[in-house]
């Protein structure tokens, strides 16, 4: 079979971040709530070239807090994705 394909993996994972508004008061959790970074972003993904054609596809993942979910807990979101071009 003819062709070049590429696939790969990116993940990041936020450990902690946390915002102080003034000195003295308790410093304020961040990751992973509507208010900062998601606590862990992944994303795949598989791409082929083959002469002057090129397509590939890829699969997003996002986990974080919800406020606005019934029980306030953790949200996966997943996001997926295709192209192509010639």
């Amino acid at each position: 079979m003819n062709g070049d394909f590429v696939a790969g993996l990116q993940a990041t994972r936020t450990l902690a971040l946390e915002k102080t508004a003034a000195p003295g008061l308790e410093p304020l959790e961040r990751q992973g709530t509507h208010r900062g970074p998601p606590e862990m972003r992944a994303n795949v993904y598989l791409d082929r070239d083959w002469r002057n054609w090129q397509a590939g596809g890829g699969t997003g993942y996002c986990l974080m807090e919800s406020e606005s979910s019934p029980d306030k807990g953790r949200v996966a979101l997943v996001s997926r994705e295709a192209r192509t071009s010639i």
